[in-house]
Protein backbone atom coordinates (compact mmCIF):
# COMPACT_ATOMS: atom_id res chain seq x y z
CA UNK A 1 0.00 0.00 0.00
CA UNK A 2 1.12 3.84 -0.79
CA UNK A 3 -0.15 6.90 0.15
CA UNK A 4 -1.37 9.05 -2.62
CA UNK A 5 -0.01 12.96 -2.37
CA UNK A 6 -1.71 15.45 -3.61
CA UNK A 7 -0.07 18.58 -5.35
CA UNK A 8 -1.08 20.66 -2.60
CA UNK A 9 0.12 18.67 -0.14
CA UNK A 10 3.49 18.13 -1.84
CA UNK A 11 3.24 22.07 -2.20
CA UNK A 12 3.46 23.12 1.91
CA UNK A 13 5.88 20.18 2.32
CA UNK A 14 8.13 21.60 -0.06
CA UNK A 15 7.73 24.99 1.23
CA UNK A 16 8.11 24.21 5.29
CA UNK A 17 11.40 22.26 3.93
CA UNK A 18 12.71 24.82 2.07
CA UNK A 19 11.12 28.03 3.62
CA UNK A 20 13.37 31.40 5.02
CA UNK A 21 15.44 30.94 7.63
CA UNK A 22 14.05 30.45 11.39
CA UNK A 23 14.90 34.15 12.08
CA UNK A 24 12.20 35.43 9.57
CA UNK A 25 8.47 35.03 9.89
CA UNK A 26 6.41 35.18 6.60
CA UNK A 27 2.85 35.31 6.51
CA UNK A 28 1.31 32.13 6.55
CA UNK A 29 -2.00 31.27 5.21
CA UNK A 30 -4.57 31.65 2.60
CA UNK A 31 -3.34 35.70 2.59
CA UNK A 32 0.45 34.62 2.49
CA UNK A 33 2.32 37.11 0.32
CA UNK A 34 4.00 35.66 -2.30
CA UNK A 35 6.50 38.50 -2.68
CA UNK A 36 10.13 36.28 -4.16
CA UNK A 37 9.76 36.93 -7.87
CA UNK A 38 8.49 40.32 -7.89
CA UNK A 39 10.64 41.05 -4.83
CA UNK A 40 13.29 40.26 -7.27
CA UNK A 41 12.43 41.85 -10.19
CA UNK A 42 11.38 44.94 -8.50
CA UNK A 43 14.69 45.37 -6.87
CA UNK A 44 16.56 44.42 -10.04
CA UNK A 45 14.77 47.35 -11.44
CA UNK A 46 14.58 50.05 -9.35
CA UNK A 47 17.59 49.61 -6.31
CA UNK A 48 20.14 47.05 -8.19
CA UNK A 49 21.90 50.35 -10.23
CA UNK A 50 23.25 52.50 -6.71
CA UNK A 51 22.88 49.62 -4.50
CA UNK A 52 24.16 47.05 -6.62
CA UNK A 53 23.14 43.43 -7.37
CA UNK A 54 24.81 42.42 -4.56
CA UNK A 55 23.59 44.58 -2.20
CA UNK A 56 27.21 46.05 -1.52
CA UNK A 57 26.59 49.70 -2.84
CA UNK A 58 28.77 52.23 -4.37
CA UNK A 59 31.27 53.64 -1.63
CA UNK A 60 31.29 56.63 -0.68
CA UNK A 61 28.02 57.46 -3.16
CA UNK A 62 25.25 55.07 -2.62
CA UNK A 63 25.66 52.47 1.06
CA UNK A 64 25.60 48.91 1.22
CA UNK A 65 22.64 46.92 2.27
CA UNK A 66 24.29 43.66 2.90
CA UNK A 67 24.80 43.49 6.46
CA UNK A 68 23.12 46.87 7.25
CA UNK A 69 19.73 46.10 6.82
CA UNK A 70 19.54 43.53 9.97
CA UNK A 71 21.44 46.12 12.11
CA UNK A 72 18.48 48.60 11.23
CA UNK A 73 15.88 45.93 11.95
CA UNK A 74 17.25 45.50 15.29
CA UNK A 75 17.14 48.97 16.32
CA UNK A 76 13.93 50.33 17.68
CA UNK A 77 11.40 52.05 15.16
CA UNK A 78 13.82 50.27 12.53
CA UNK A 79 11.07 48.14 10.89
CA UNK A 80 8.36 51.07 10.65
CA UNK A 81 11.17 53.50 9.17
CA UNK A 82 12.28 51.22 6.11
CA UNK A 83 9.49 51.37 4.31
CA UNK A 84 9.62 55.73 4.88
CA UNK A 85 12.57 55.56 2.99
CA UNK A 86 11.22 54.08 -0.02
CA UNK A 87 7.98 55.94 -0.19
CA UNK A 88 8.95 59.68 0.65
CA UNK A 89 12.73 59.36 0.00
CA UNK A 90 15.46 60.66 2.04
CA UNK A 91 18.40 63.61 1.95
CA UNK A 92 21.23 64.51 4.09
CA UNK A 93 24.48 63.12 5.33
CA UNK A 94 24.56 59.69 6.70
CA UNK A 95 26.83 56.99 7.93
CA UNK A 96 26.76 53.54 7.13
CA UNK A 97 29.46 50.76 7.98
CA UNK A 98 31.61 53.84 9.05
CA UNK A 99 31.43 55.40 5.71
CA UNK A 100 29.99 58.86 5.10
CA UNK A 101 27.14 59.65 2.47
CA UNK A 102 25.44 62.42 1.27
CA UNK A 103 22.31 60.78 0.64
CA UNK A 104 19.30 62.34 -2.13
CA UNK A 105 17.51 58.88 -2.03
CA UNK A 106 14.26 59.48 -4.49
CA UNK A 107 10.99 58.89 -3.30
CA UNK A 108 8.89 56.05 -4.59
CA UNK A 109 5.32 56.19 -4.12
CA UNK A 110 4.73 55.54 -7.74
CA UNK A 111 5.03 51.78 -7.04
CA UNK A 112 2.89 49.08 -5.54
CA UNK A 113 2.45 48.51 -2.14
CA UNK A 114 3.21 45.18 -3.17
CA UNK A 115 6.26 45.91 -5.25
CA UNK A 116 7.69 48.17 -1.95
CA UNK A 117 7.13 45.01 0.08
CA UNK A 118 8.59 42.58 -2.17
CA UNK A 119 11.82 44.45 -2.52
CA UNK A 120 11.82 45.46 1.05
CA UNK A 121 11.81 41.84 1.74
CA UNK A 122 14.18 40.85 -1.28
CA UNK A 123 17.17 42.98 0.14
CA UNK A 124 16.18 41.49 3.93
CA UNK A 125 17.06 37.86 3.11
CA UNK A 126 19.51 38.02 0.14
CA UNK A 127 23.03 38.19 0.83
CA UNK A 128 23.39 36.41 4.38
CA UNK A 129 20.90 39.00 5.48
CA UNK A 130 18.59 36.53 6.47
CA UNK A 131 20.86 35.32 8.85
CA UNK A 132 21.54 38.27 10.91
CA UNK A 133 17.93 39.57 11.53
CA UNK A 134 16.40 39.98 14.88
CA UNK A 135 14.42 36.35 15.92
CA UNK A 136 10.83 36.52 14.87
CA UNK A 137 11.33 39.84 12.69
CA UNK A 138 8.09 40.30 10.29
CA UNK A 139 8.60 40.67 6.75
CA UNK A 140 6.55 43.35 5.19
CA UNK A 141 3.18 43.09 3.75
CA UNK A 142 1.56 45.36 1.23
CA UNK A 143 -0.55 46.00 4.48
CA UNK A 144 2.18 47.65 5.83
CA UNK A 145 3.20 49.76 3.28
CA UNK A 146 -0.53 51.28 2.67
CA UNK A 147 0.23 52.39 6.65
CA UNK A 148 3.47 53.63 6.36
CA UNK A 149 2.02 55.56 2.82
CA UNK A 150 -1.12 57.45 4.76
CA UNK A 151 1.31 59.57 6.66
CA UNK A 152 3.23 61.81 4.00
CA UNK A 153 6.06 62.66 5.14
CA UNK A 154 8.78 64.70 3.09
CA UNK A 155 12.64 63.47 2.89
CA UNK A 156 13.60 65.62 5.82
CA UNK A 157 11.25 64.17 8.09
CA UNK A 158 12.50 61.11 7.06
CA UNK A 159 15.98 62.11 7.86
CA UNK A 160 15.21 63.73 11.24
CA UNK A 161 13.44 60.08 11.79
CA UNK A 162 16.59 58.59 11.00
CA UNK A 163 18.48 61.04 13.58
CA UNK A 164 15.91 59.92 16.01
CA UNK A 165 16.50 55.85 15.55
CA UNK A 166 20.57 55.91 15.24
CA UNK A 167 21.26 59.27 17.19
CA UNK A 168 21.03 60.91 20.18
CA UNK A 169 18.54 63.41 21.70
CA UNK A 170 20.63 66.71 23.23
CA UNK A 171 19.47 65.70 26.81
CA UNK A 172 21.24 62.23 26.21
CA UNK A 173 24.17 64.01 24.98
CA UNK A 174 24.32 66.49 27.46
CA UNK A 175 24.55 63.94 30.23
CA UNK A 176 27.54 62.12 28.94
CA UNK A 177 31.33 63.65 28.39
CA UNK A 178 31.80 67.17 26.01
CA UNK A 179 34.93 65.12 24.40
CA UNK A 180 36.39 68.25 24.12
CA UNK A 181 36.34 70.08 27.91
CA UNK A 182 33.62 72.51 26.61
CA UNK A 183 29.97 72.76 28.44
CA UNK A 184 27.42 74.23 27.06
CA UNK A 185 23.99 75.12 29.50
CA UNK A 186 22.12 78.50 30.18
CA UNK A 187 24.58 79.22 32.84
CA UNK A 188 27.40 78.88 30.90
CA UNK A 189 25.74 80.39 27.17
CA UNK A 190 26.13 78.31 23.81
CA UNK A 191 27.50 81.15 22.01
CA UNK A 192 29.41 84.40 21.87
CA UNK A 193 27.29 87.79 20.80
CA UNK A 194 29.72 88.17 17.89
CA UNK A 195 29.31 85.14 16.33
CA UNK A 196 25.59 85.39 16.30
CA UNK A 197 26.23 88.83 15.04
CA UNK A 198 28.06 87.60 11.94
CA UNK A 199 25.36 84.59 11.42
CA UNK A 200 22.79 87.14 11.15
CA UNK A 201 24.87 88.89 8.37
CA UNK A 202 25.52 85.64 6.89
CA UNK A 203 21.52 84.76 7.26
CA UNK A 204 20.52 87.70 5.46
CA UNK A 205 22.96 87.40 2.55
CA UNK A 206 22.43 83.46 1.85
CA UNK A 207 19.16 82.32 3.67
CA UNK A 208 16.28 85.42 4.21
CA UNK A 209 15.61 85.11 0.55
CA UNK A 210 13.70 81.75 0.62
CA UNK A 211 13.16 81.20 4.73
CA UNK A 212 12.23 84.97 5.50
CA UNK A 213 13.88 87.60 7.29
CA UNK A 214 12.65 86.46 10.74
CA UNK A 215 12.63 82.56 9.93
CA UNK A 216 9.33 82.24 9.44
CA UNK A 217 9.22 80.73 5.82
CA UNK A 218 8.07 81.52 2.47
CA UNK A 219 5.31 80.22 -0.11
CA UNK A 220 6.94 77.36 -0.87
CA UNK A 221 10.01 77.42 1.66
CA UNK A 222 9.81 75.85 5.17
CA UNK A 223 10.16 77.70 8.31
CA UNK A 224 13.16 77.70 10.76
CA UNK A 225 10.93 78.97 14.05
CA UNK A 226 7.46 78.16 14.38
CA UNK A 227 5.55 74.91 15.72
CA UNK A 228 6.11 73.20 12.35
CA UNK A 229 9.41 73.36 12.90
CA UNK A 230 9.84 71.86 16.71
CA UNK A 231 7.54 69.23 15.57
CA UNK A 232 10.00 67.71 13.06
CA UNK A 233 13.42 68.57 14.63
CA UNK A 234 12.26 69.11 18.46
CA UNK A 235 13.79 66.80 20.87
CA UNK A 236 16.85 66.20 18.59
CA UNK A 237 20.66 67.18 19.26
CA UNK A 238 22.25 70.77 17.15
CA UNK A 239 24.48 68.53 15.09
CA UNK A 240 21.97 67.11 13.52
CA UNK A 241 20.66 69.81 12.06
CA UNK A 242 24.12 71.60 11.38
CA UNK A 243 25.06 68.40 9.58
CA UNK A 244 21.85 69.24 7.39
CA UNK A 245 22.13 72.61 6.47
CA UNK A 246 26.08 72.08 6.01
CA UNK A 247 25.67 69.75 3.10
CA UNK A 248 21.94 70.56 1.68
CA UNK A 249 22.33 74.21 2.36
CA UNK A 250 21.97 76.96 1.23
CA UNK A 251 19.39 75.34 -1.51
CA UNK A 252 20.96 76.39 -4.65
CA UNK A 253 24.73 76.15 -4.07
CA UNK A 254 24.66 73.64 -1.20
CA UNK A 255 28.10 73.62 0.74
CA UNK A 256 29.34 76.49 -0.96
CA UNK A 257 29.26 78.46 2.75
CA UNK A 258 32.62 78.02 4.72
CA UNK A 259 32.05 75.98 8.20
CA UNK A 260 32.75 79.21 10.38
CA UNK A 261 29.74 80.83 8.31
CA UNK A 262 27.52 77.83 8.98
CA UNK A 263 28.32 77.78 12.56
CA UNK A 264 27.63 81.61 13.08
CA UNK A 265 24.03 80.80 11.39
CA UNK A 266 23.67 77.95 14.05
CA UNK A 267 24.89 80.57 16.22
CA UNK A 268 22.21 83.44 14.52
CA UNK A 269 19.52 80.73 14.75
CA UNK A 270 20.35 80.06 19.00
CA UNK A 271 19.91 83.52 20.14
CA UNK A 272 16.50 83.99 17.61
CA UNK A 273 15.26 81.17 19.76
CA UNK A 274 16.45 82.93 22.99
CA UNK A 275 19.37 80.49 24.01
CA UNK A 276 21.51 82.63 25.93
CA UNK A 277 25.31 83.77 24.69
CA UNK A 278 28.02 83.22 27.19
CA UNK A 279 31.90 84.17 26.60
CA UNK A 280 32.75 80.65 25.12
CA UNK A 281 32.42 80.58 21.20
CA UNK A 282 30.13 77.42 19.86
CA UNK A 283 32.33 75.06 17.97
CA UNK A 284 31.77 72.26 15.04
CA UNK A 285 32.54 69.22 16.94
CA UNK A 286 29.77 66.78 17.26
CA UNK A 287 30.73 66.19 20.88
CA UNK A 288 29.92 69.77 21.30
CA UNK A 289 26.81 70.20 19.45
CA UNK A 290 25.25 67.39 20.37
CA UNK A 291 25.01 68.92 23.62
CA UNK A 292 22.45 71.45 22.71
CA UNK A 293 18.91 69.71 22.57
CA UNK A 294 16.65 72.14 19.74
CA UNK A 295 13.84 73.27 21.62
CA UNK A 296 11.13 75.78 21.71
CA UNK A 297 11.26 78.76 23.91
Amino acid sequence: MYRKWTWPVVFTLLLFTLGLPSAVHSQGGEDRFDWEGLGRRTYGTICAACHQTGGEGIPAAFPPLKGYLPELMALEGGRDYLPKVLLFGLTGPTVVAEQEYIVAMPAWQSLGDDEIAAALNYALTSWGNAELLPEGLELYSPADITAARSEQLTPIEVYVLRGRIFGVTGAEASAGSAGDGLIFSDESGYYTTSQAEAGAEVYKRNCAQCHGPRMAGGLHEPPLTKLSFFRTWGGLSLDTLYNYIVTKMPIRAPGSLSKSEYLNVVAHWLHRHNYPAGDQALVMTSEALQQITIERR
